[in-house]
């Protein structure tokens, strides 16, 4: 009864957020009836006709969504491969009816949970939940309005839109920002999963990228985190605690002059935010698989799941395979069990990405590999040693041998990251903690971290998405985490277990206290400054990890024997940190990086009231498979090397388009790859005549849209063309064929 009370309270709050944010009441319920009988429902009975009843009702539902969306993509793509998207509509049916028709998964479907969360736990979990949405709605939801806006959008939700529209007309997906480019290589599950969503509902997209879906799959994220802890620890408390130490998504924001907040749940991203409960859906199955618990169920789920990470996220399987070959290469120097399970599981994640590389993956270009590279992104090292950093050397240059002060700035710039990235640094508990270090699932979540840290340190790429990787691994930090501090409090004294939680009390204080005082008011200049400015949260966080340090020195040099109160203090201490790292933010503040974000676009006039009213009319009035030409492809200056990011035709408009921003067609801050066909395009807008026209025409155009904010346009196209929509800075011509 708790539950459900719970997850009514819950459901309502997602319902009053919603309409808050003036999302049209028949979306809010054709979403929620979707998520109920389109994904959990089908999810669950799938998930537990192959791997059976969980722990609690909570792991089972949490599964069952996860296993939901995966199964999602595969029915979103024979529907769309055949030109049927209502057929979508019926995939869970086919689902539920082929998982009961068998004796042995129609019992384990119809077989209760093995227990329940105690109440403490459920309203911990349902609180992380709450807090999670909280930062969303705050961060998100409040700074990104419906169309039409005057608003900015961040440019990259404008790209992702125009995927998700294109995943509505084709599988593979082609290159809708220049259709001449053929198969797009890019991880784009997410938009599928959008485009399925609006095939089965009827809602639009933008509401959808918006608004509907975002505080879902972060909930999600939370309590798969929740279920992975409880399955792998054995503790509802470790579910209660991993869900609040994953619940931030990002760690202490003691230096936002220096460096931007790293956020696991931006929605900015949502491949990332997408890809997050597949990967603990995973890891939840290997838990079983290692476990001998169904296992033939659980490898199923696992190489399902699989499929679905690799075209999630393109950091997903990596991060992963790091960790199941680190428990691999820990089974086989212990000549222990596993062995075979882990090597099978490596044998096919690496398949999986290796046919992923070339189908549903790919990069912006530009990428490499340069040791601390990452270091270049903050704002420190671009003020005190290289604006434009050089990513193209081994090891990024201007920090290691250049004297002692640059020394001491490359410290500190490394601890202010390994800070950021605190979840990932807890890679080393199962060195450090007996009991973990005994389980290959502490190894499995260990190696995850570190191969998240090793790509942040030795990744290259003039969009940073390096912190992908680290961001990939919040859930697994947590758990570990979560997991640490219930082992150095399990079965020991009361003592220690008031110790772990004053620790945690005394780490959160220091959390919001030190995000009060410890930032400079304003930025500090000149090197010395800079570097006193990082070094002295660093102190800080010295000092306080010297406590448990000379405890745990006390109590070996009194000689006594047993456990001692370092460890519960340390890792109480570290979760403190992390629980509070969000919570402690100003109400006040704008935000995180999207807010800053969205004004930086808004200076670039990102997108304008005029464009969102023209896309809208597109998104009514074109046809679905025409293709469109613009003059407008940048953000702010206009030119060949320009910031080709202008995806309002695509994106808002939801069309195909000859040539709009082409900043993720090639390498990032290189010219359109077709310079003859770019000229074509933009000489038809300034120098129209009926041959340009009719070689737009021959490459299948049937549309064009002007900007003049974009540049000049010619009264004469309106004589060569028909105008159909004129708003302001924008006119849209009809050619006929």
């Amino acid at each position: 009864m708790s539950s459900l009370l719970l997850t009514a309270a819950l459901l309502g709050a997602w319902v009053a957020t919603m309409l808050h944010f003036a999302t049209p009441s028949g979306d809010v319920l054709a979403y929620a009836a979707y998520a109920a009988f389109a994904v959990v429902v089908p999810g669950t009975i799938v998930h537990k006709a192959l791997r059976g009843a969980q722990d609690s009702w909570a792991s089972d539902l949490a599964l069952g969504a996860a296993t939901g969306l995966c199964l999602e993509l595969f029915a979103w793509a024979g529907a769309t491969a055949v030109g049927l998207p209502a057929l979508l509509r019926w995939w869970p049916l086919v689902a539920v009816g082929l998982c009961l028709a068998g004796r042995g998964p129609r019992r384990r479907v119809l077989t209760r949970p093995t227990g329940w969360w105690p109440w403490p736990v459920s309203l911990s979990v349902a609180a992380a939940i709450a807090l999670v949405c909280w930062h969303l709605a705050r961060t998100y939801l409040a700074v990104y309005d419906l169309p039409p806006t005057g608003r900015p959008y961040y440019p990259d939700l404008l790209y992702h839109l125009g995927l998700a529209a294109e995943a509505t007309r084709s599988v593979p997906l082609g290159t809708p920002q220049a259709v001449g480019q053929g198969t797009l290589h890019y991880h784009w599950f997410a938009d599928a999963h959008l485009a399925a969503v609006h095939d089965i509902t009827g809602v639009a997209l933008p509401t959808l990228l918006l608004r509907l879906w975002v505080l879902p799959v972060a909930a999600l994220t939370v309590l798969v985190t929740a279920a992975l802890a409880k399955r792998v620890t054995g503790s509802s408390t470790a579910a209660a605690v991993s869900a609040w130490v994953v619940a931030p998504g990002m760690t202490l924001d003691w230096w936002p002059w220096a460096a931007a907040r790293i956020d696991a749940f931006s929605p900015l991203s949502p491949s990332q935010l997408y890809s997050m409960p597949l990967t603990v859906l995973l890891v939840h199955a290997l838990a079983d698989v290692l476990g001998g618990r169904r296992r033939r169920g659980a490898a199923t789920v696992l190489a399902v799941s699989a499929l679905a990470c690799a075209g999630a996220k393109a950091s997903a399987l990596p991060v992963l395979l790091g960790g199941v070959l680190l428990a691999l290469a820990v089974a086989v120097l212990r000549r222990g069990s596993g062995r075979i399970a882990l090597g099978a599981t490596a044998a096919w994640l690496l398949a999986v990405e290796a046919v992923a590389r070339g189908t549903v993956q790919g990069s912006f270009g530009g990428s490499g590999f340069q040791l601390f590279s990452d270091l270049s992104s903050m704002t420190a090292y671009r003020e005190l040693v290289q604006r434009l950093p050089d990513l193209h050397t081994p090891v990024l240059p201007g920090l290691l041998g250049h004297g002692p002060e640059r020394l001491w700035l490359f410290l500190g710039l490394l601890g202010v990251e390994l800070v950021r990235s605190l979840r990932t640094v807890l890679l080393v508990l199962p060195l450090l903690l007996r009991r973990l270090r005994a389980d290959l699932m502490a190894w499995v979540l260990a190696g995850a971290c570190a191969a998240g840290l090793a790509a942040l340190l030795g990744i290259s790429h003039p969009g940073y998405s390096e912190y992908y990787f680290v961001e990939g691994t919040t859930p697994f930090g947590a758990v570990l985490g979560a997991w640490g501090l219930v082992e150095v409090t399990r079965g020991r004294s009361r003592r220690a277990r008031v110790t772990a939680v004053s620790a945690v009390a005394a780490g959160a204080a220091v959390s919001a206290v030190g995000l009060l005082v410890l930032p400079p008011r304003t930025a500090p200049s000149g090197q010395a400054q800079v570097v006193a400015a990082l070094w002295r949260p660093l102190w800080v966080l010295v000092g306080l990890a010297a406590v448990p340090c000379l405890v745990w020195l006390a109590t070996r040099l009194r000689r006594r024997s047993g456990p001692t109160l370092a460890a519960p203090m340390a890792l109480g201490l570290v979760t403190g940190l992390l629980v509070a790292a969000l919570p402690a933010q100003l109400p006040g503040e704008p935000g995180p990086g999207p807010a800053r974000l969205a004004a930086a676009t808004h200076e670039a006039g990102q997108v304008t009231r005029d464009q969102t009213r023209a896309a809208l009319w597109i998104s009514h009035h074109v046809p679905q498979g025409d293709v469109m030409a613009t003059n407008d492809h940048c953000v702010g200056a206009h030119g060949p090397f320009c910031a080709a990011k202008a995806w309002w035709v695509s994106g808002l408009g939801q069309r195909r388009t000859l040539v709009d921003g082409w900043a993720y067609v090639g390498a990032l801050g290189a010219p359109f790859p077709d310079q003859r066909l770019l000229a074509l395009n933009d000489r038809t807008f300034t120098h129209p005549s009926s041959a340009l026209l009719a070689a737009l025409r021959d490459k299948g155009v049937g549309w064009l849209v002007a900007s003049t904010a974009a540049g000049p346009v010619s009264p004469r196209l309106a004589e060569l063309a028909t105008q159909v929509y004129a708003g302001g800075v924008v006119s849209i011509y009809h050619l006929a064929r």
